[in-house]
């Protein structure tokens, strides 16, 4: 048929361990005290939700560069606020602000909620949005969606922060497994973080292109 493969996204299942790798703890502990980070973890949604303006801009700066992305419209920074922040656990979702209180990294996951939608059928009504609120209030698999580190401080350790809180609060969850979201296949920065714990690629996806 003439078609050809353009790109690869990987996606891995990750088992979380008993206790993070020391390696990522230390670098994170330096990383913190030479650039002076902090992470903010929301306590509540309404915490986070005043972070949204500032985490779409980090979006458009970070991933410009990246295989079919375009810019965010204000409209559909709308739309995935509503669409999504009511699935949102705040403690899984760490942010990184620098000496002046402006983010310069984050981190979305969220409960995975694949099982419950499963048993609602695809439905949230009459009854599926119960399944819905339960996997959201207990949980043992997270999902990962998005997460960057601003242009001036990638390569320097930045996501061992994330990690380290991410990891905290999936403790404090209960959860065991994380399903990584699609990455890049060219962006090895992301998806080879993952070597630091027992991971395996267990989906590809391909994006196939015809010339004319």
């Amino acid at each position: 048929l003439g078609y050809g493969k353009a790109v690869d996204w990987y996606e891995h299942l990750v088992t979380l361990p008993d206790e993070l790798d020391e390696k990522i703890v230390r670098i994170a502990g330096l990383v913190q005290k030479r650039y002076k980070l902090q992470v903010f973890v929301a306590k509540n949604k309404k915490e986070l939700l005043k972070y949204a303006p500032e985490l779409f801009e980090v979006i458009n700066e970070t991933y410009s560069h990246l295989y079919g992305v375009v810019h965010l419209t204000d409209k559909q920074r709308e739309a995935y606020v509503k669409q999504y922040f009511g699935f949102v656990v705040p403690d899984l979702i760490p942010v990184v602000l620098d000496e002046n209180g402006k983010m310069v990294g984050f981190t979305i996951a969220m409960p995975s909620l694949s099982r419950a939608i499963q048993k609602a059928h695809g439905q949230l009504f009459p009854f599926g949005f119960v399944h819905l609120l339960g996997a959201l209030k207990k949980f043992d698999k997270i999902d990962t969606y998005l997460g960057a580190v601003v242009p001036r401080l990638q390569g320097r350790g930045v996501n061992a922060l994330m990690m380290v809180s991410l990891f905290e609060a999936c403790k404090k969850h209960g959860v065991k497994t994380v399903h990584a979201n699609p990455q890049l296949e060219s962006n090895q920065k992301v998806w080879s973080q993952w070597r630091y714990f027992d991971s395996r690629q267990h989906k590809r996806r391909r994006v196939y292109i015809k010339h004319f």
